[in-house]
């Protein structure tokens, strides 16, 4: 295997070959034969896939360029899909289309999923929450007063950080606790929450679930993501760290940056109450009945966060998926879909490259206590997550609650 799971899984799928040793005379006769080993045939890599989802998922993000991962609570890959995406069998039968999907602009080779980096923008809030929460930085019953806006005052000028409810709509929140914050994505709380955790326990906690470092899914190519701090800033750009700073990563601006399938595992982990899951296509398990056997080592591990801390910030986030927050697209799902919670959260993050495009999030997983499946759609520069991601990531609910 050359790539994708074939490269992964090239010594199980192929088997070893077997031996004999053979006795031969001078004229190249056999005689006899000393010994033999016998050949290990190749296995089955069963994988998590659901192909009418996948199918599905193809049709809503054609002519987008971006990302769906969705999941089980335990990591298995329901579905992953890049888009534009491409027909191996191309390579396999040689035609005129080579050329063309190697010099596509939109990169229909490039793996997004798990190659892509993307400022995640408020779908980051969630993780600044625990973080907040773990570290005994606010209480459950932490409100702040929003008035549109913090403006900070400094030795080198005047700084104003907006809300985007006052930038969009000369709106104000007004005195707001943790739940009803995830539910309007407000910035300015954010701000606030960001500023009293401190960068190095947003480090500390990004870490912890996951988002610097390599996800472990079994596919090649995977990358880091970027969890900003002083001691890289002053690295990387000899640049001090500032308080803006800090509000820009509170909301998932800024320097940081993340792969779909890092920030899908630490939502995950949310929707699990605690746990952090390796994703992996393949099945871990084969065989069936007395005959099942684990061939794959894929692992859960306890973040040990605070049972009411996890409640919270699910609570928030089936807040935003109903009415009065940031999901609209998931406002009558409860009532069509015999009850079920789906708790979500959007983003609009800016690109950050001079231009006014945005990358449009939506996360969301359901049911809200036990969940079956978690989501992470990203439209790249799409616009915003809740108008574009959102409808796409109701289609793959509808889909799988429908079955």
């Amino acid at each position: 295997g050359r790539s994708g799971l074939e490269e992964i899984y090239n010594c199980k799928l192929t088997g070893k070959d077997g031996e004999d040793l053979v006795e031969v005379d001078a004229f190249g006769n056999k005689v006899r034969v000393l010994g033999r080993k016998e050949p290990i045939p190749g296995r089955d890599v069963k994988t998590n896939i659901y192909v009418g989802l996948q199918n599905r998922i193809s049709e809503l993000m054609k002519d987008k360029k971006g990302v769906v991962v969705v999941t089980d609570a335990e990591g298995a890959i329901l579905s992953l899909f890049s888009s534009p995406s491409y027909d191996p069998n191309i390579f396999v039968e040689k035609n005129d289309l080579i050329s063309e999907i190697l010099n596509d602009d939109k990169l229909p080779l490039f793996n997004r999923a798990i190659s892509g980096s993307f400022h995640p923008g408020s779908i980051y809030k969630p993780i600044v929450a625990i973080s907040a929460l773990e570290e005994g930085k606010i209480e459950a019953d932490f409100t702040f007063e929003d008035k549109g806006q913090i403006i900070i005052e400094s030795p080198y000028g005047t700084f104003t950080y907006n809300n985007w409810y006052f930038t969009q709509l000369g709106g104000v929140e007004g005195k707001i606790g943790l739940k009803r914050a995830l539910a309007r994505s407000t910035d300015t709380f954010f701000y606030k929450v960001g500023e009293l955790t401190g960068v190095d326990n947003l480090k500390l906690w990004s870490v912890r679930f996951g988002l610097d470092s390599l996800s472990g899914i079994d596919l090649p190519g995977e990358i880091q993501g970027l969890i900003p701090s002083p001691a890289w800033k002053l690295s990387v750009k000899g640049e001090r760290w500032f308080l803006g700073n800090t509000y820009h990563m509170s909301i998932g601006q800024g320097d940081i940056a993340l792969t779909p399938i890092a920030i899908n595992t630490a939502i995950s982990a949310i929707g699990n109450n605690g746990k952090l899951c390796t994703p992996h296509i393949a099945d871990a398990e084969e065989g069936s009945g007395n005959l099942q056997f684990t061939i794959y080592n894929f692992q859960c591990r306890e973040l040990r966060i605070k049972k009411e801390n996890i409640e919270l910030v699910k609570k928030g986030m089936v807040a935003a998926c109903s009415a009065g927050g940031t999901g609209y697209t998931f406002f009558d799902f409860k009532e069509k879909h015999g009850g079920i919670d789906v708790a979500c959260k959007t983003g609009t993050a800016e690109v950050g490259d001079g231009s006014l495009d945005t990358h449009a999030w939506f996360v969301a997983f359901a049911p809200a206590d036990k969940p079956e499946i978690i989501v992470t759609v990203l439209v790249e520069r799409g616009g915003e997550g809740s108008k574009i991601a959102g409808p796409i990531a109701r289609e793959i609910f509808n889909y799988w609650f429908d079955r």
